[in-house]
């Protein structure tokens, strides 16, 4: 009996393994046709190298050079056309002949928006050469020779002046020719440079003392340079000469120096 049960067990454990069999290759098959259709694996990308830095335009790197000659024109007088005209109105109440040039706009940094040609103030005071400046260095200039410079002359020379010894108006540079600085006043015609008057006996008295020829009158020339350059503070914003430093030696030099704070500088 208990050898029938054996022999059954082995029989049904020989149809179980025939029915598993196929079942088992069918699901290998079956894997294996679904695998075909898995993406493969993609390794993380190797970044892309950095491009090169794309060259500046040349008009930037122009613009760049040019900064290293002039730091540009950050110290520009403000410009109205407004007032550039109310002053000129006042030019000719003065009577003092002038004509409008062309504006000015060199590469380097300097600007003049309506530069004005000069040659004579008022009261029939001429200058040695003709002058290219800002409406308001004119009036400037008209101010402090009618209010300090000829009544001076009277005082201390005994006779009227007839004509200011001027030397540079416009020039496009930096300050004191230093390469890399900002731009003089001359750059913006906002900066004059006087080199000495003109009395009505033809005698010219010179800013640099070293000059002089009026040996016996010495103390009365002193005294005339003392009162014409300190008056010039009243008038103008910088007020420079001998003593001031080596450029200054031989001339005054007074602009218009527009400064946010409103102080003067007088050396």
């Amino acid at each position: 009996m208990f050898l029938q049960k054996l022999e059954s067990v082995k029989i049904i454990s020989r149809l179980l393994r025939l029915l598993i069999a196929p079942i088992a290759v069918f699901s290998f098959y079956a894997h294996i046709a679904h695998a075909e259709d898995i993406e493969p694996w993609d390794p993380v990308p190797i970044p892309a190298p950095t491009p090169a830095a794309t060259p500046a335009p040349i008009l930037e790197r122009v613009e760049s050079q040019k900064d290293q000659i002039f730091e540009g024109a950050k110290n520009k007088p403000p410009f109205s056309l407004e007032a550039a005209k109310q002053c000129e109105q006042e030019l000719k109440e003065r009577r003092i002949s002038f004509s409008v040039k062309d504006q000015i706009s060199d590469e380097k940094g300097c600007i003049v928006e309506r530069p004005l040609s000069i040659t004579q103030l008022s009261g029939g005071i001429a200058l040695s050469s003709e002058m290219t400046l800002r409406c308001e260095v004119v009036l400037a200039m008209d101010d402090w020779t009618k209010n300090i410079v000829r009544p001076s002359a009277k005082l201390h020379l005994e006779q009227d002046i007839t004509s200011l010894k001027t030397s540079t108006s416009y020039h496009c540079r930096t300050r004191n020719n230093k390469p890399g600085g900002k731009i003089s006043e001359h750059g913006f015609a906002n900066g004059v440079d006087i080199t000495g008057f003109e009395l009505a006996d033809e005698t010219v008295i010179n800013v640099s003392s070293s000059a002089d020829t009026l040996i016996d009158k010495q103390i009365s020339v002193s005294n005339f340079r003392a009162a014409v350059r300190a008056g010039a503070c009243a008038y103008f914003t910088t007020v420079l000469g001998p003593g001031t430093n080596a450029t200054h030696q031989d001339h005054f030099h007074f602009d218009l120096a527009y400064r946010k704070s409103g102080y003067r500088l007088c050396e």
